[in-house]
Parts: structure tokens; C-alpha cells; sequence
């Protein structure tokens, strides 16, 4: 078997490789595995009262909502592999999206068929790809058996899913030679209620004031934060990007606008984001998208105020941030969450990850984020915001929000998982009733195992369990790995029959030999022709 080294991914995703193709799509692993059961509703909670209420001139009070949109998604893969060459051609990953609740019929179709064209589009782009990729490949000295010549990715991202908006942020990167990949982000914006694509005529009731203040606001902000790194023309962009089409989305503090690689910058500064807040700009907007109506989940930018109006006793608004400073000489960055005047510093680490605020829809507030210490090593953190007092829960070591689905009822989280190859497990959580992130299964859901990297050959007889009965897998067996409780236990699934079924492993124990697993004794490459390990 051919197997691929994860760290070609590894390695365009912390380079952002990629290319903008115009659509989106989404993620979430494998639903085979002890799916944790659905969160059910209080039929009298009380709802949230979120970003967006009491904060903008023009925005009229709204009647919180009971209810949310959930968005889940999908990861799903395909290779091409040249049989003349003996080579990898091509790998895609894309993401397919999925919107559930009572209520969100209409955008949850939109939703649906939206995600099923733009997984067409990338299959004809990979189809097209594929013929150069194959001859290159079959050229180069470089390309491999074990690893792919070239590669699309794109994932999808929730920015704000409430009672009126759903909004997408799309990555889409590329390797196809060269030094280095391409990469650009797309936003993607559904009415809630009606289901339609949204525009940014379509959020704005005062275009022409808006885009008048937003100009100046937003080469400002360039300024600020990008500095010398700017192109000498990069305000001239910006006030011509109206006629163009901007890249926007809307999350939890605002409309953001994004620059992709070499519209105001070069490749190195990546791409610029500048959010205009709701509490300056929605005064130009459509009441019903002025800030996350009620229930809801929405992304917090760093460094970013957002006005709130918490169930606290007096119901005044408070300022809430995420705070960043990054020490330029060591590299650190301490991450602080701000609540009015109240505070708590989570710590320092080499980068923060992502943040989202979410309004449950029994009425808690809650602060969701992550930080990354140094190359994928992630802890996620939990604080309650009810009653506009910061409230901890509990940190996940090892947990991240990347890939994940956060919806105010079920959050689905990742975890880098080293179980007879390297992989990603996902892994769903509750909010419990102490505010704390409670874990809902034992088992950890394989992520993107559908390709042929990922195909374990047995290479001699297998002690394995199916239908809770001992057996053995003999040699020339191919099987998957789809899930695992990390501890001890590992599930597969034969990729001929179909059968499912469960490998008992122990890890290595000695100073030199903690990564090494073993079943029945010996150790794993005693089994398997290739492991899919990172590296």
C-alpha cells in the first residue's frame, strides 16, 4: 500500500497554501461511532440576550429566540493516484455543510444545495487538475510513492449562526508547485428565516454612508495593525474593492472584511482582516442583522470590543474582548478575556487560536476559545459570562476548535490522536448544568480516513474482537481505523466485508519508546506493512 506523510497537510495548512474557487463547504469526521445523543430543549428557558441588542442606533429591540440554528459539517476526501508513475497525482479534501433545528427548514435546504454544488465544483476542479498533476509528478524527482504531488484543500468555518444569520467563512488552498501554495478565504451569508444568500446590499439600508465611513475606518485599521507591510497603493484598494465584490462576513463583533494574499500586502503578511463593530456601523444596517439575535453562536475577533446586554440584576450593557499581547521578543501571547471592568488573564502561548461567544437557549452566556502552546499542541478554555461576571469552567488539554462544529446545543471539538497511524479524533461535548465542557462519549470519531493512505494491510494474523467474540484477522486483511478511546482500545472497520470491530493495544511504557504501540505483546509493525504516522 502507498501511503501519504500527514505532514504534506500539516505543512500547507501552516503555510495556508491555496487558491480561492468562489464557493464553500465544511467538516466533522466520521458519524459511525457512538454518536453522542442530542441535546434536548427546555421548552421555558429563558433565551440569551446577545451582541447586537440595545447596541446600534438603528437597531430596533427584538424578542430574543428560544432556538438556533446547529451547523455541522462533513470532511470528506478523494485521490488520484498515477498508476504508470507509481505516484501520488492529486489529493482533495473538502468540507460539506449541514444545518439542522426546528424552524430552519427553508436554510437548512439552502444550505444543502448550496454545499452540493460547491462539492461539484471541486471534484471538476480536481478532475481538470489531474492531468498535469499526474505528468509533473511522473517527472519530478521530488514526488513520491508516499506522499502527493499536488493538493486543494477547503474548509468551513461558523462565524455567527443565529435566529437571522448563517455565516461561513471558506478557506481554500492549493499546492501546484513552486515555493509555496495559495491560499483565500471566501464568506458565505444565509437569512436565517428565509433562506436566502445574502449580499451586502441585502444587510445594508444605507449603502452609500456606509461604504463613505467604511473606507477611511478600514485603511485605517490597516494601517494600525500591518504597518510598513502594506502595499504603497493599499488605501487605493480599498477604496475601489466596492466595485470589485469584497470578501465579507458577519460574526459576533461586526461586518469583517478580508484582504487575501496580495491585495494590500504581500504573500508573507497572509491575509488582513479588519471587522467594522456593530455599535459604530450598525446604524447603516438592516435591523434583524445588526449583531447575534438571542440564541445563538458567533466568533469573537481578537482585540475586538463587543457591547452585550447580559441577564445581569441592572441588564446594562458590558464591553466584552479577547484580549491578545504578544511579546515580540520571545514569541509569547498572553491571552486575556475582558468583561466590563473584570478581567482574568488564561495565559501565555505562541498563538491564540479561534473564539466564539454562545447564547445557550436556556438563557447562559458562555466565552469559548482556544490557544495553540507551540505546533498543534492546543488547550481549549471555558467561561461562563451569565450575569456579566466571568465565571471559569474547565480547560481541555490537548482539545481544539479546529474542524469542529460550535453550535450552542452540541460542540464538536478535535484532538491529535496517535492510534495505529496518526489521525484526527473528534470528540462532542455539552455545556453541563455546573458550566463546565462535558465529554459525551468514550469514543473519539476518526476524521478524513477515506483515503487509501489511511488503508492498514495486515501482514500477519490479527487478534481482534467482532461481534463481541475473539478473533483473528489474517494476513492481506486491509482495515481502517474509525474510532478509539485513546486508552487502550482501538475500532476498525474491514475495508473488503464491511465488518467492524476492535484492536486492544498498550502503549510503550520505557523513557525511548512512548509512541510505539503493542497488541498481544508485540509491537504494531509487526502487524501492519505501514503505519499513516505524521513525520
Amino acid at each position: 500500500m502507498k501511503r501519504r506523510k500527514l505532514t504534506v497537510w500539516m505543512l500547507l495548512v501552516t503555510m495556508c497554501g491555496a487558491f480561492v474557487l468562489g464557493g464553500c463547504s465544511g467538516r466533522t469526521g466520521n458519524e459511525e461511532e457512538e454518536t453522542a445523543p442530542a441535546v434536548e430543549q427546555e421548552e421555558d428557558a429563558e433565551p440569551a440576550v446577545g451582541a447586537g441588542d440595545e447596541q446600534s442606533p438603528g437597531q430596533e429591540e427584538s424578542e430574543a429566540q428560544e432556538t438556533a440554528p446547529q451547523v455541522t459539517f462533513a470532511r470528506e476526501e478523494k485521490d488520484w493516484y498515477d498508476e504508470e508513475s507509481g505516484k501520488w497525482a492529486l489529493h482533495l479534501e473538502y468540507d460539506t455543510a449541514e444545518v439542522q433545528g426546528e424552524g430552519f427548514e427553508t436554510v437548512a435546504e439552502s444550505v444543502s444545495q448550496w454545499s452540493d454544488q460547491r462539492k461539484e465544483e471541486l471534484l471538476t476542479y480536481g478532475e481538470g487538475l489531474y492531468p498535469t498533476a499526474s505528468e509533473e509528478a511522473a517527472l519530478s524527482e521530488s514526488a513520491s510513492a508516499d506522499s502527493y504531488y499536488y493538493s486543494i484543500f477547503e474548509e468551513l468555518e461558523v462565524m455567527r449562526a443565529d435566529s437571522r444569520v448563517i455565516s461561513l467563512r471558506e478557506l481554500n488552498s492549493d499546492y501546484t508547485g513552486g515555493a509555496h501554495g495559495n491560499y483565500g478565504y471566501t464568506g458565505i451569508v444565509f437569512d436565517s428565516q428565509t433562506g436566502a444568500l445574502l449580499s451586502l446590499d441585502d444587510i445594508l439600508k444605507d449603502g452609500e454612508g456606509f461604504q463613505q465611513e467604511a473606507a477611511g475606518y478600514i485603511a485605517e485599521e490597516l494601517k494600525v495593525r500591518y504597518g510598513e507591510g502594506l502595499f504603497p497603493e493599499y488605501e487605493s484598494t480599498v477604496e475601489d474593492m466596492w466595485e470589485s465584490g469584497p470578501v465579507w462576513y458577519l460574526d459576533g463583533a461586526g461586518i469583517t472584511f478580508v484582504f487575501n494574499p496580495y491585495e494590500v500586502g504581500p504573500y508573507a503578511m497572509g491575509a488582513a482582516e479588519v471587522t467594522l463593530p456593530y455599535d459604530v456601523f450598525g446604524e447603516y444596517m438592516e435591523d434583524a442583522y445588526a449583531g447575534i439575535n438571542g440564541a445563538g453562536a458567533a466568533a469573537l475577533p481578537e482585540n475586538t470590543d463587543v457591547f452585550l446586554t447580559l441577564a445581569s440584576e441592572d441588564s446594562v450593557q458590558q464591553r466584552l474582548n479577547i484580549r491578545t499581547e504578544t511579546d515580540e521578543e520571545y514569541g509569547e501571547t498572553q491571552i486575556t478575556l475582558e468583561l466590563g471592568d473584570s478581567s482574568v488573564v488564561a495565559g501565555t502561548f505562541g498563538r491564540m487560536g479561534s473564539a466564539y461567544l454562545l447564547n445557550l437557549t436556556d438563557g447562559r452566556s458562555f466565552v469559548l476559545f482556544d490557544a495553540d502552546y507551540a505546533s498543534d499542541d492546543y488547550v481549549t478554555f471555558l467561561y461562563e459570562i451569565t450575569g456579566g461576571v466571568i465565571k471559569e469552567g474547565n480547560r481541555l488539554e490537548g482539545i481544539s476548535l479546529s474542524d469542529g462544529a460550535i453550535n450552542t446545543e452540541l460542540l464538536t471539538l478535535r484532538m491529535s490522536l496517535n492510534v495505529f497511524g496518526t489521525y484526527y479524533g473528534m470528540m462532542d461535548y455539552k455545556i453541563d448544568e455546573n458550566g463546565m465542557l462535558a465529554q459525551q462519549s468514550d469514543i473519539f470519531r476518526i476524521m478524513g480516513n477515506d483515503s487509501d493512505a489511511y488503508l492498514l494491510t495486515v501482514i500477519q494474523d490479527l487478534p481482534v474482537t467482532i461481534d463481541g467474540r475473539e478473533t483473528i484477522l489474517s494476513a492481506g486483511s486491509r482495515i481502517r481505523i474509525t474510532g478509539t478511546d485513546n486508552q487502550g482500545l482501538a475500532y476498525f472497520r474491514v475495508d473488503e466485508s464491511g465488518e467492524e470491530g476492535s484492536i486492544l493495544y498498550e502503549r510503550g511504557d520505557g523513557a525511548d519508546d512512548t509512541w510505539t504501540l503493542y497488541v498481544n505483546g508485540r509491537p504494531e509493525t509487526d502487524y501492519f506493512e505501514m503505519l499513516p504516522y505524521a513525520g
